[in-house]
């Protein structure tokens, strides 16, 4: 009987709250100290024995170090990767977004007809999710033009992606295969399905299937959802193995129903530990 299910994005040795760029990492200090100090540790799911799951989702140098770490520990863990970054080295487009917003050089912007005031914490908030509306269910191309224009619109030219939230590359699998890091199917470049026909569903999870066995050198039985909320058409969902994760901070695992699994956010937690 599986426990709860966590969900991390990675860890930073230079964590700093003020920074959007880190709102979905944890200071890397503070998963040590959480992970040395569990009484019992993270289990394999493959493996059927009771206890907790850790998962991290994303194909960034932070999601790898906390895999790394979970293992120097004694932990299981699950890395649920997206081949389109590793395989160009693009950076994600919300790690790109994140960069820019804290390198913003204007207090306002007119953004699709609005007016946002970022001396407000309330404007600047409704600005990133409309923005984000747009972003995630554009393709990767698309998404990365719209940050062009965000780019002049907070007159942020030559903000750099943190290193936490840079992609890793082919080589760095290698190690994380070899570390004993479990590895699992986000998807080809982490685009919101709700924008996916029923057939593209179906050959991004192919395709990225088949990319993972070649890489990893055995094919992943897990699919976790990019953004965690929408649900695999039922061919989508025919051609997992395992089990498809979604995201709820509420409900238990099982409540998400047969073939999927709802996971919890661990990054507050951690986040709150000094």
């Amino acid at each position: 009987m599986t426990g709860q299910i966590f969900i991390l994005h990675g860890s930073a040795a230079d964590w700093d709250s003020s920074r959007q760029a880190m709102k979905h990492y944890v200071r890397e200090q503070s998963l040590r100290a959480y992970l040395g100090e569990r009484p019992e540790h993270f289990v394999d799911p493959d493996e059927g024995v009771a206890g907790d799951i850790l998962t991290v989702d994303d194909s960034t140098r932070g999601g790898a170090r906390a895999c790394l770490i979970a293992r120097e520990l004694g932990h299981a863990v699950t890395l649920f990767l997206n081949p389109s970054q590793i395989i160009s080295g693009r950076d994600y487009w919300f790690s790109r977004f994140d960069a820019l917003v804290d390198a913003r050089r204007v207090m306002t912007i007119e953004f699709n007809g609005v007016r946002y005031n970022f001396q407000s914490g309330q404007e600047l908030r409704m600005f990133r999710f409309a923005a984000r509306a747009q972003l995630v269910v554009s393709t990767e191309d698309s998404a990365h033009r719209l940050l062009d224009d965000i780019e002049l619109l907070l007159d942020a030219e030559g903000a750099e992606v943190g290193d936490h939230a840079r992609s890793i590359g082919p080589e760095d699998v290698a190690k994380l295969r070899e570390a004993g890091v479990r590895v699992g199917s986000h998807g080809w470049d982490h685009q919101c399905i709700s924008s996916l026909s029923p057939d593209e569903q179906l050959a991004q999870l192919i395709e990225t299937r088949d990319w993972l066995r070649e890489i990893a050198g055995s094919e992943p039985r897990d699919y976790a959802v990019p953004f965690g909320q929408q649900r695999l058409d039922p061919r989508a969902r025919a051609v997992v193995p395992g089990t498809v994760y979604l995201v709820d901070p509420t409900l238990p695992p099982e409540a998400a129903g047969d073939g999927y699994r709802y996971r919890r956010n661990l990054t507050p937690l951690l986040q709150g530990l000094q």
